[in-house]
Formats: C-alpha cells, sequence, structure tokens
C-alpha cells in the first residue's frame, strides 16, 4: 500500500541500503517516477555523519551529467530525511552482470564492456575535471536504465544507460591531495588498503584512486569475477600486495590495454579519465579489434589460455591512442562532452603545442560552496 510523505507517494520498496530503504515514488500531481532513499535521522546525529549526508546532497545538487544520477529534492520530517533522485528501471550493473552470466554462461563481451565504459569514463570525466573524487567506485554504485521493458527483460545491455550512485564518499580536492581513508577494500587503491591493514603512514592522494577501482569493475565485467578477492582482508591484502592478476587470452589487444594502463600499482603510472576516453579500446569499432600479440606483452603465459599480469610493472601496448593533454587542473565548470584528439604514442612524448578546444563556461561563481537546503514536511509526518 501506497504511504504518503507530504505530496511525495511511495509506491513500493524496490531496494535496501545501510541506511535504509528505497522507495518508488511519484510526486502529487505529475506522471513521472522518482527513488526515493528513506533514512532515519538517529543515523546522522554525529557531526561526521550529518557532514557525509550534507556532503553528498551538496554535491550531487550542483552536479549535472547524464552519467550520474540527478539529485531531485530532500524532505525532513521528525524522524526522517527522505533523498529524491531520478528512478532507473534496471537495477544495478552488479545485478545485471549476474543475471547476465546466468543467462549465457559467460561474462559480458567486449562490445559491451566498451558500451559501458564509454559513459562511465566519461561521467568520471566530468568529475574529476571538477575536481571531485567519487571514492567508491564499484558496479554496485552504478545504475542500469533501460529505454524499455523488453530491453530490460532480453538483457538488451546495448541499448541501456548507466548512471553513478552514491556520493557519500566523494569529496571535492581543495588541494593537491586528500588523506580520509574510504572506500570499499575489493576495490581500493593499494595504497589505502595498505595504510588500513597496517597502519603505514597515509601520505595522500588525489583523483587517481578512481582509476584503479575503474580498473577493478572494467575487469570484473568482461572477465567474470574481482582480479583480488579473499576470504578475509588479510588474504585480499595479500592478493594485492603480490600484485598478481590474470587475464584471458581469448581478450584483444585493446582491452588489455585499457585495463593494464588503469591497475598500476604506481598512481602516477596510471592513465587519466581524458586519456581513457582517447584509449584505442572506446574509440575502435569492436570489429577493428586485435588479437593479443605475446611478444607485446611482458606478463607470464599460464596453462589453460592466461596471461600472468603484474600491476607492479605493468607492460604499455604498443600502439596506444590516447589524449596527452591532461586538463584535469584547467579552471572552470565542463558539462559536456570532451574533445576526442587521437595522438599516436611516440617514444618521447611530447604535449600538444595548442589545448584542444573544450568549449569551457565561464561562471562568475562557483556554487559547489553553497550549503544544502534542507525541506522541512508539515509538522507530524513521520
Amino acid at each position: 500500500m501506497a504511504k504518503m510523505v507530504d505530496n511525495l507517494i511511495l509506491l513500493k520498496t524496490i531496494g535496501k541500503g545501510n541506511y535504509g530503504e528505497v522507495y518508488l515514488t511519484q510526486i502529487q500531481g505529475r506522471p513521472e517516477y522518482y527513488a526515493t532513499k528513506k533514512m532515519n535521522r538517529t543515523l546522522f546525529q554525529t557531526p561526521e555523519t550529518f557532514k557525509r549526508l550534507a556532503g553528498e546532497i551538496e554535491l550531487l545538487s550542483m552536479i549535472h551529467h547524464d552519467n550520474i544520477i540527478k539529485f531531485c529534492g530532500l524532505k525532513k520530517t521528525v524522524n526522517h530525511y527522505y533523498v529524491l533522485t531520478e528512478y532507473c528501471n534496471g537495477g544495478t550493473l552488479s545485478s545485471n552482470l549476474r543475471k547476465y552470466m546466468q543467462t549465457y554462461q559467460r561474462p559480458f563481451t567486449e562490445e559491451i564492456v566498451q558500451y559501458l565504459m564509454k559513459q562511465i569514463v566519461n561521467a568520471l570525466y566530468y568529475l574529476h575535471f571538477n575536481k571531485i573524487i567519487h571514492r567508491d567506485l564499484k558496479l554496485d554504485n552504478i545504475l542500469v536504465n533501460f529505454p524499455t521493458d523488453y530491453d530490460k527483460k532480453q538483457l538488451n545491455m546495448m541499448s541501456c544507460k548507466v548512471k553513478l550512485i552514491d556520493f557519500g564518499f566523494a569529496t571535492k580536492l581543495n588541494g593537491p591531495l586528500t588523506y580520509t581513508a574510504l572506500g570499499t577494500p575489493t576495490n581500493m587503491d593499494p595504497k589505502i588498503l595498505q595504510h588500513i591493514k597496517t597502519g603505514v603512514q597515509n601520505t595522500g592522494y588525489n583523483e587517481t584512486v578512481d582509476i584503479w577501482s575503474l580498473g577493478i569493475l572494467c575487469y570484473e565485467m568482461v572477465v567474470g569475477h574481482m582480479p583480488f578477492s579473499g576470504a578475509s582482508m588479510e588474504e585480499l591484502y595479500s592478493k594485492v600486495k603480490n600484485g598478481s592478476y590474470s587475464l584471458p587470452m581469448t581478450l584483444s589487444k585493446e582491452i588489455v590495454s585499457f585495463i593494464n594502463g588503469m591497475l598500476k600499482e604506481n598512481p602516477q603510472k596510471r592513465l587519466t579519465a581524458s586519456q581513457l576516453l582517447n584509449h584505442e579500446f572506446l574509440l575502435k569499432h569492436p570489429s577493428q579489434f586485435q588479437s593479443i600479440d605475446v611478444r607485446q606483452i611482458q606478463g607470464t603465459i599460464m596453462p589453460g589460455g592466461t596471461i600472468k599480469m603484474k600491476t607492479k610493472s605493468p607492460q604499455e601496448m604498443a600502439n596506444q591512442n590516447i589524449l596527452l593533454w591532461d586538463i584535469f587542473n584547467q579552471p572552470g565548470i565542463y558539462k559536456g562532452i570532451p574533445t576526442q584528439m587521437n595522438m599516436q604514442v611516440q617514444p618521447q612524448m611530447q604535449l600538444p603545442s595548442q589545448q584542444p578546444n573544450l568549449m569551457i563556461p565561464q561562471r562568475q561563481q562557483y556554487y559547489m560552496n553553497q550549503k544544502p537546503i534542507f525541506q522541512d514536511a508539515p509538522y507530524g509526518y513521520q
């Protein structure tokens, strides 16, 4: 039975999270559907937890990108917060991968991974350009929206749109580095995981932690399991510290290069979001992908048709197409699609003499510093 909270009609429960239920919702008098996260206010009584909630609302209220969940409003009642966002009908990318593997007995094809990664990397490019780090990128934090019920039933992943969600751990960089250790261990940057596990000094990190997590989820989509896992924190840390992971030899040269460009222990050697957008794996048509040439891979060929790679000394694949201009530190708010520049990597890489034409809009005020508005429902609502 539907519940009413002010002008919100909570139709049915469609999910549960760490902080409460998620409801399929309508606004009274409107036909559109929304998703509403209902959270008990007692969970946010400490300054730290309230700051995290307020920070998430603050970020979502200023972010505008097709592949990031749209914030639609917030209501505060006596006992609960209700966070209203756009509704996605397909569940998480994690659940869709499981359904796909159950149906077809294999993970996503490279064509599907390319289609999905174009959207995810574009969203990440937007965040990093605006100096925002997500800090919890994983398949569970990406929602899927299908255009029709038929596409949803048939798991037509090539028709869907994906949306990044859960910005509770996200932060805006106010300097070159940040230090708070947050995230999901299986997708966490090795240095942060090392800090949590061993207590070694946290020397700080930047947006490159998202690139590592992006490599983990890309690997999971095309291989069908995590590159590093363990029954305990100790086992997981041991595998990440060792830095070995395997890739099937059935994968293309392009996706192997793409994944290896992200799964590098040294953050400074990872490709940036702008470089990933212009990587050959995202630029080429899948019919042009090439088979792996073992002569170009400094890895160990294993029985069963796999290649053992190392994050500590990953080797570049030949003939990468990347964007050499890193715009992360450029000012402004960019809301468009990045200009793609095909540039052949040479032995001695040089920056282009001119900046790419990004058409960055000029703004008089960067409104991220504005405080979120908590809208009160009439007294008596629970």
